[in-house]
């Protein structure tokens, strides 16, 4: 092999490795952007849970004596399966 042979294989394992570098870069990059996508939207529905739960907490604290014993009535009636 020549030189010019050598170079010329030595260029093109570099552009090959150069092209798989900038590849995975841009594998990453996606990744990355859609985890945090995920961690948004799971973000989001906690929020949204937390939201509800202090409402209904909010709404029981307002129940009269009577209408609390009557919830704890039905959760007798109804035992879990």
């Amino acid at each position: 092999m020549t030189s010019q042979d050598i170079s010329f294989v030595l260029m093109l394992i570099s552009s090959v490795s150069l092209l798989v570098i900038v590849g995975l870069i841009i594998f990453i990059g996606i990744v990355v952007v859609r985890l945090l996508g995920l961690f948004s939207e799971v973000n989001s529905a906690s929020q949204a849970m937390r939201l509800d739960v202090n409402k209904l907490l909010h709404k029981t604290a307002s129940l009269s004596n009577a209408e609390r014993q009557a919830f704890s009535r039905i959760d007798t009636d109804f035992p879990d399966p």
